[in-house]
Order: C-alpha cells, then structure tokens, then sequence
C-alpha cells in the first residue's frame, strides 16, 4: 500500500519549502506501515499570500515549479509515482492520504506541514525518514568524474527578496582565503536568481559551479561527496537540513526580517537559541548567529 501525497500549489507555497513538506510525508508514511508514497502536485494555479508570491510575476513562478518542484522528488527514492496536474484539480482524494487535513476546496492550517515544529511533534520517533533526500547514482558519478573528491562546498544567498538574508560576501571572501591558505579547496554554488540578475558571485574568487545552481541533483551530488557544506539559511538548504550529508548553517536568524526574527524562528521550530534538532547528526550544525568570519571562522 502506497501513501498518496498532495501538494497544491493553490494553498501552498511554490518554494523549497516543499522539501520539508515532503520529508514529514515520508515520515508519515512509515508511521502508518506504507511502502511508498503517490505524490500529486496540483499546479493548476498559484497562491498569492506572501511578499514573494506578489513579486514574482507568472513567468519566473512557472520556471521555479519546473527548476524546484518538479525536480524534488527525484532525490526521495520512496516516492514510487509521481504526477503534475498543470490544468485541473483531481476530483476525488485517494486514501491514505497526506497532508491529514487536506480536502479540495478549503484546506485550514496546510503551512503547519513544512514547520520544523510540526515535525519534530509528529514525528521524532522516525528521525532517519525525515532526513529523505539523497543524490541519485549517476549524478554522484558525474561529480566525481569533474572534481573527484576531497572538496568543500559554499552555497550562497543572492535574492531580490528579504536581501538582509543574502550571503555576507565579505565574510565569504574572507571565509576563502582562509581555506586557500589551509589547502582546502573551495566549490561555489552560486545563488540561481543571483546567477540570471545581478551576478554578485563573481565578486568571490575560485571555482563556481554553475551546473548545481539550476540542476538540484548535480547540487545534491556535490553536497554528498563534499568533506562539509556551508552556507546561509535559504531555501536550498532544507535539502541539507533533511539528509544525511553535512552541514554548517548559519544566519538562521535575522533581526530585521519579520519572519526571521528570534521569535518567529523559536515559534515556528519550537527551538531556543541555537538548539539543536533532535534528527541532526554530529556533523551537522545550525548557527543561529548571522555569517560574520569570527564566526564562520570557528566551524571550518
């Protein structure tokens, strides 16, 4: 018996917020005995709630459902069937099903689904299925032919939207010569809005990976072969957050960002700061403190 997962895009946001989503489905999904999952994605439409969803305009939202969304699910190899309704709503919702609230009309309370709250609530007593995501074979394959091995990754932040989130350049730069003066060789990923706009990467030296910044599994590649991953609190690294590989996070809060906030982040992770998620390995880390090089400096 397969768990039938709906994700619809007319109540839920077209984000990497539903990687979350999908790893307390695969949380759920071994709670109640399932084999697989079923996922259906209904992207008839798009929500218009938050600051994003009214920045973006139709073209670039289309573009992220086909670069994020439809790209997601092949790093969770227990998603068995995997269908994208572009032009109806389904008419009828196949038991069991995920979220348990849903229904097609109305929905209440769907945002819960990919708060780190909600599942560390639910589903603590199932830690390794919400850690799902993981780089398929041939793109594993693939990295290693181009870099081999023995490399460190940095994933920046460069967005038109909340840009007091965006990687700190400065501490970045810094964060290099660092690892050039150790020997430690260095793979940037840079950020696929930065890449196509304003190209603020360019200002960091070394090697760039532009591949990763629009193919999520060659990214996911990279960061299952890399010695660790750094990066900044945005929306790619939840991949990390919810796989084996490791990680060093920080910037998780910002002071001026509304939902970013000490309060909004301990409300919506029921966290302290910077406690650690119950699910997170030893080497895997979250700094709550933004990416300053005294501090960065400490977890390389």
């Amino acid at each position: 018996m397969n768990l039938h997962v709906y994700y619809d895009l007319r109540f839920l946001p077209n984000t990497f917020d539903f990687a979350p989503f999908l790893a307390g489905a695969n949380a759920y999904r071994e709670k109640i005995g399932c084999e697989g999952i079923e996922l259906t994605l209904i992207a008839s439409s798009f929500r218009k709630r938050t600051e994003r969803e009214y920045l973006y305009d139709e073209f670039e939202k289309k573009y992220r459902l086909q670069s994020i969304l439809i790209r997601l699910p092949l790093l969770i190899n227990t998603i068995k069937k995997f269908s994208v309704l572009l032009d109806e709503v389904p008419n009828l919702v196949s038991y069991p099903f995920y979220p348990p609230n849903y229904n097609l009309v109305e929905p209440k309370n769907m945002n819960m689904y990919f708060h780190i709250r909600t599942l560390r609530e639910k589903f603590l007593a199932y830690k390794e299925a919400l850690k799902p995501f993981a780089a398929p074979k041939h793109a594993i394959e693939l990295v290693k032919k181009k870099y081999e091995e023995n490399f460190y990754t940095l994933t920046l932040r460069g967005h038109r939207f909340q840009k007091e989130r965006n990687s700190n350049l400065k501490a970045w730069k810094k964060f290099l010569e660092y690892c050039d003066s150790l020997e430690k060789r260095v793979i940037i990923i840079p950020d696929m809005e930065d890449l196509y706009s304003t190209q603020h990467y360019v200002e960091l030296p070394g090697c760039k990976d532009l591949v990763a910044s629009v193919d999520i599994t060659f990214r996911m590649a990279l960061y299952a072969l890399a010695i660790d991953n750094f990066c900044v609190s945005n929306g790619t690294s939840s991949l990390l957050i919810h796989s084996k590989y490791p990680y060093k996070m920080f910037g998780l809060v910002c002071p001026n960002v509304s939902n970013c906030t000490y309060e909004f982040v301990s409300n919506a992770t029921g966290l302290e700061w910077n406690q650690r998620i119950e699910f997170q390995a030893e080497n895997q880390s979250i700094i709550w403190e933004r990416d300053d090089f005294d501090i960065i400096k400490n977890y390389i």
